[in-house]
């Protein structure tokens, strides 16, 4: 009947109106496939539907060799169907590198050149999609984990993605989902390489810092050594340590002022000269601020005496 032949043809072609015998449609046929082409020329000539086991029975094959058949067909596709079917191994990993350095801006070229180009994993194409995408998610939050995104973070907002997919009512809802979690992720790891750069700035600053107290150092000088500006280096400094350059300056000449005082007999005019106070009374009031005391006081107070 009109029916089965139409059921043929949706169960064992891509398109039902499609020429049977278009190099398209046919590059690379199971026996199944075969067996059913074969039926719809019977009919065609004879006017009457013949079985696919019908087939198989008449032309003395068994079931099981035309199972085998399939499965190699399946395993063995030739090399220009699989590449029209997938995206590249390379593909893969240039957007999982684009995911794994935070590189934002070539996502979105990256991803527009792989769409569409997946195997089929499933009959209903909400469940293929579906699958798709939360493949995606998981390659994509190893990938984000490997770029310095903490592990935690990264697996809860996997879960979160997943879930969300798994909600979505049809296909549009769900790619949009899965590019949403690439974009993310990518922009995530920008923010975790921005965030070691720019601690990188304040280390090298303290730093400097150490190496330099004995001299005069200023916020200007400490940031044309870290080739950025005073004010930006003012800002980051500020933000990551709660303290500005000059208060980490002052504290930290105060501490080698401390143990001076303990362990050396350098009076405190020597003392103040040579943590770069630019005088007595100004080391004092410095001191003072941050110990509680005088630097006399101190030194009374923890002087180590010598045996």
């Amino acid at each position: 009947t009109a029916d089965e032949k139409q059921k043929y043809l949706k169960s064992y072609w891509t398109d039902p109106n499609q020429d049977l015998i278009s190099k398209a449609v046919i590059p690379n046929l199971s026996l199944e496939k075969i067996a059913a082409l074969a039926g719809i020329l019977f009919d065609k000539l004879h006017g009457r539907v013949c079985s696919i086991d019908g087939i198989y029975k008449t032309n003395g094959i068994q079931k099981e060799s035309a199972e085998a058949s399939e499965i190699f067909v399946l395993q063995n596709p030739s090399d220009d169907e699989a590449n029209d079917r997938h995206h590249t191994y390379q593909e893969e990993m240039e957007l999982l590198n684009c995911v794994r350095e935070g590189r934002f801006e070539d996502i979105e070229a990256v991803s527009r050149r792989m769409k569409n180009k997946v195997g089929k994993v499933a009959q209903n194409p909400l469940n293929q999609e579906r699958t798709i995408a939360i493949c995606s998610v998981t390659l994509v939050t190893r990938a984000a984990i490997e770029g310095g995104v903490p592990p935690v973070l990264a697996y809860q907002v996997s879960d979160l993605y997943i879930n969300r997919i798994d909600q979505c009512q049809n296909i549009r809802e769900i790619q949009n989902c899965y590019r949403e979690n690439i974009y993310l992720f990518t922009h995530m790891v920008m923010d975790e390489q921005r965030k070691k750069q720019t601690s990188g700035y304040v280390e090298n600053c303290k730093n400097y810092i150490h190496k330099n107290y004995q001299q005069n150092i200023t916020v200007e000088s400490a940031a044309g050594f870290l080739g950025i500006s005073s004010s930006y280096l003012s800002r980051l400094f500020k933000r990551q340590t709660g303290q500005t350059v000059k208060n980490y300056l002052m504290a930290y000449r105060v501490e080698q002022a401390k143990n001076l005082l303990k362990y050396s007999d350098a009076t405190l005019t020597q003392i103040s000269d040579y943590v770069c106070f630019y005088s007595q009374s100004h080391f004092g009031s410095v001191f003072r601020k941050y110990t509680g005391m005088t630097p006399r006081q101190f030194r009374e107070k923890y002087k180590q005496i010598k045996q």
